[in-house]
């Protein structure tokens, strides 16, 4: 597999920009700043896509750090690949989605649908753990990660097992556990004691059945029941439609102010008689409703009343001189005073009674009609008001004697479904036993027949069972023999590539399958943290580089090597470049800030492309 050229639209500070591969040693030197970092990483992105954080972390992942400067529309761009003479190209935008992929067959001209499992092909079997753990080696960062244990733990069983790395044995056992797990779910539990038991309780219900009492049909109960429950939600619901009724009307009353009929009866009384009194002395009003004639009238009533009782001391005292006619004309003058004064108070009290009566309609009007007038409309109005009242009050009485009477039959209603309902409890309890017999038997032998078919079923999934448990143990019986010749093989090549690199000075190291690594040193076990940070460098690079071998023995893949030699002397970083120029078969890119890397390269001849982004 090898990298063609990329094309940047926009990432980080790139824009627009477009380089060139050649097929074995790439140099991309740039001064520190120029965005070696960021073109190893774009390469990255479009290989594998690139992870937004969330939360707190999407301020300092890869995703933000790499945003376009001054390109807010536009974030991605494109890589072309070449892989067993198919030429393709990876197109990303990482705007829309930070994982999404569009791939497009150069070698066929036709765009590829899915592209996931193209890309898988193409990029060889790398995934993103294993790129940053193989061939791609960040700055000053040469270690492995603890994932890529996983992945070489995984890749062993799938060497041997499958004959190729790129088949997951691991999740091919897996898939076989979670079959045996569905045939064992197939099983059906069969227990010899319990089967037993079942047969004794369908005998016991079938001589209950025979045995029990016979049925009584409960439909006319049922019919009688239903009748008064219809009934009683008849009388339920008039009741309820007169309360409301009678709430309603006694609450309009009394928003009028109208409590009882009394009240309506002493208003009606107490109108009649003011408004008789009204009609009866208007006329004396006429005189009465001067103050001056009023006074004037009172005065002379009270002087004509004492001028006749002087007339009548004048008569008593002079009754026995007098003569008969002087008398009589005194008799009669009396009277006539008498009578004026009596008719003067007369015409004083109608006037006081005609205006008390009028008050009395004002305040009676008032409160009924909302009106001060008086006229014969309005006394009509409210004594047809009061006859409206009156008949309601009686509606009411007469609803309330309803609601009284529906009361009554709802609870005799409510006592003889009481009663119906205790005869049929004890109908229905008999039935409900026999039906629950009926449905338990009926389980029971359900269950029985289940249990006969169990065991023939039990016999076929068990025998299924017993191979898939064969095929699982087979798979890692043969993975387990052949981890064991594995390591020693990843060990040897480490050491083979550790002797070159450091011109034999140390010829031998380990990695276990969790890459824990050992350096063996004239017959000592010396741990990584006694070694120089060049020479640990060196065994990283060794491990990472065994690692590929294994991991791709008939293919090459592209080595990303991010200013990885910043800690090598100018004699560590020869040796290593030659090894890797003589050794390693794929394409190389070497990111530097500095000149050695060319120097050596043209001092011993060695085909290269020099790219310069600075």
């Amino acid at each position: 597999m090898k990298i063609l050229d990329i094309a940047i639209r926009h990432f980080g500070r790139f824009h627009h920009t477009e380089l060139q591969f050649g097929p074995h040693i790439n140099i991309i030197y740039g001064k520190n700043g120029s965005g070696k970092s960021t073109l190893h990483t774009y390469i990255q992105a479009m290989l594998f896509g690139i992870e937004r954080g969330r939360g707190r972390a999407a301020h300092a992942d890869a995703y933000s750090r790499y945003l376009p400067w001054d390109a807010a529309g536009d974030y991605g761009g494109a890589l072309r690949l070449e892989h067993n003479g198919t030429v393709c190209q990876f197109t990303r935008n990482f705007l829309e989605d930070p994982k999404d992929l569009s791939v497009f067959d150069e070698t066929r001209s036709r765009p590829v649908t899915p592209p996931q499992p193209f890309a898988r092909e193409m990029l060889n079997g790398l995934n993103e753990t294993t790129w940053q753990n193989t061939v791609s080696i960040s700055q000053l960062r040469s270690e492995t990660t603890p994932a890529m244990a996983d992945e070489l733990k995984n890749y062993i069983s799938n060497l041997h097992s499958a004959g190729s790395g790129s088949v997951d044995i691991a999740a091919a056992i897996a898939s076989l556990t979670i079959q045996k797990k569905q045939l064992a779910a197939q099983l059906i539990p069969v227990d010899p004691q319990e089967y037993e038991e079942l047969r004794r309780q369908a005998d016991t219900l079938n001589h209950q059945l025979q045995e029990g009492p016979r049925e009584h049909s409960s439909a006319q109960m049922y019919r009688q029941k239903e009748q008064i429950r219809q009934n009683l939600e008849e009388k339920k619901q008039s009741w309820q439609q007169l309360s409301a009724h009678v709430s309603q009307w006694e609450e309009q009353l009394q928003s009028n102010g109208i409590e009882s009929t009394e009240q309506i009866r002493q208003t009606e009384l107490a109108m009649s008689r003011a408004y008789s009194a009204y009609i009866r002395c208007r006329g004396a009003y006429r005189i009465y409703r001067r103050p001056l004639v009023r006074r004037m009238i009172q005065v002379l009533a009270v002087i004509l009343f004492i001028a006749s009782l002087l007339t009548l001391f004048s008569i008593t005292a002079t009754f026995q001189h007098a003569p008969a006619y002087v008398t009589g004309l005194r008799v009669l003058l009396c009277v006539i005073l008498f009578a004026a004064a009596r008719i003067l108070w007369a015409i004083n009290d109608r006037g006081w009674l005609w205006n008390q009566a009028r008050e009395q309609l004002i305040s009676i009007f008032s409160f009924w009609l909302n009106t001060r007038e008086i006229t014969p409309d309005h006394y009509d109005r409210l004594k047809e008001r009061l006859a409206d009242c009156t008949a309601l009050f009686k509606k009411i009485d007469q609803c309330k004697a309803e609601c009284s009477r529906l009361s009554s039959d709802i609870i005799a209603l409510q006592s003889e479904e009481n009663r119906l309902l205790k005869g049929l409890e004890g109908q229905y309890q008999a039935d409900w036993t026999s039906e629950q017999n009926r449905e338990r038997l009926k389980e029971i032998q359900e269950r029985l027949e289940a249990a006969d078919a169990g065991r023939q079923q039990n016999e076929a999934v068990q025998q299924e069972i017993e191979a898939v448990q064969l095929a699982i143990s087979t798979i890692q019986s043969i993975a387990e023999n052949y981890h064991v010749s594995f390591v020693p093989r990843l060990n040897r090549e480490c050491s083979a590539i550790l002797s070159s690199l450091t011109g034999g000075v140390y010829t031998s190291m380990s990695a276990d399958d969790n890459l824990n690594i050992y350096i063996q040193s004239q017959g000592r076990h010396l741990p990584l943290y006694v070694l120089s940070r060049g020479t640990i460098e060196q065994v990283y690079l060794s491990l990472r580089l065994a690692l590929v071998a294994c991991f791709w023995p008939d293919h090459s893949v592209p080595l990303l090597l991010d200013d990885s030699f910043a800690l090598y002397d100018d004699e560590r970083l020869e040796q290593t470049l030659l090894w890797l120029s003589q050794h390693y078969n794929g394409q190389i890119l070497l990111f530097t800030c500095h000149n050695r890397e060319e120097t050596i390269l043209r001092r011993h001849k060695i085909d290269h492309v020099f790219i310069n982004i600075t």
